[in-house]
Formats: structure tokens, sequence, C-alpha cells
């Protein structure tokens, strides 16, 4: 198991209000955790206002990923954190390091994907580090106070994927684009 230190014990066990999303919810987080990789959500993106549970869930998530195999790989880290180590491997000339670094773990948890949004480069940057996360069969989820939802970049994605708004209780699923011939 790899996992970022700090990440606070009361996380581990947490308990929902019940909502009308709530068992929706709850079925798309047991497809990411434990579904056959080739099949199951590739990414989740969770969008609200602060203090919609957010991070909780995202923290559930990863509780949830240990519980079933204490083995697997998460990189749990902010859209900042991983903006600043691709800024040093940048200046360092190491760009590939960086991309390669991410391909090491079997679930990527992005917390307060908003701050991207100012920064257009930056989030290009983001569409195609999650792109070849996935291609590789590895797993995103990411969060964000954006009240806007699911930001361009990303609508680009071809996956299967779960957009929660949060402050609406909804739910959007989408699944892979297939090309026109």
């Amino acid at each position: 198991m790899i996992l970022n230190k700090g990440i606070s014990p009361q996380f581990l066990k947490i308990n929902y209000m019940r909502t009308d999303t709530f068992e929706k919810q709850q079925k798309i987080i047991t497809e990411f955790c434990h579904s056959d990789k080739s099949n199951s959500f590739k990414l989740i993106y969770i969008f609200g206002n602060v203090s919609t549970g957010k991070t909780s869930i995202l923290n559930t998530i990863q509780t949830e990923l240990l519980n079933n195999d204490s083995s697997c790989k998460i990189k749990h880290a902010t859209a900042d954190n991983i903006t600043v180590h691709f800024l040093r491997e940048f200046k360092n000339g190491t760009v590939n390091k960086f991309l390669e670094y991410y391909l090491l773990y079997d679930f990527i948890l992005i917390d307060e994907y908003e701050f991207l949004d100012r920064r257009p480069k930056t989030n290009e940057l983001f569409y195609y580090l999650i792109n070849r996360v996935i291609a590789h069969n590895k797993r995103v989820l990411i969060t964000s106070a954006n009240p806007d939802g699911l930001p361009k970049s990303l609508r680009k994605l071809s996956c299967k994927m779960a957009i929660m708004d949060m402050d609406k209780n909804k739910i959007q699923r989408r699944g892979i684009r297939k090309n026109k011939e």
C-alpha cells in the first residue's frame, strides 16, 4: 500500500445522511472500488459548494479501497500539490518522470481541482495526465468546488465516468464515446 501521510484517521468511518441519491452514490462507489478494472468507472468527478461532502466521499472511497485490497496503490493529493510536482519536474527537464510517477498507482484521488480552472495550460496538463492514467487502466477520482460541473478539458475524455453534483443531488453517468465512421 502506498499512501500519502497526513490523512486524518477521523475519515476512516464516515456515516452519511441518507439522501435521494445516496443509493446511487453507494452503487457507483462500490463499482469504482470493487469491479473488474475493464468495465468499471474510470473517473468519478464530484463537484459542489464547500461543505457538501466531496472530500468525505473521497476519503470514504480511499478507506473502501484499502479495506478491499490493502496492497492497492493510492495517490491522494490536491490539484495544487500535483501542479507543484509538475513544475518542479518541468524545471528539471524531467516531465516524463512526472508522468511515469502517476502510473505507479492504481487509484489517483485528486482533491480541490477547482484551483486549476484559472490555469488553462495546467488544466490541459491534467487532461493529458488523466487520459494517460486511464489509458493504463487506472482509476481517477476528482473533487471540485467549482459549481459549473465537469471542466471542458475533461469532457474530451473517452471513458466510463460518473459526475456527481452535490448541490443538486444529481448523478450523471457517461459511457465511452464511439468514433463515428
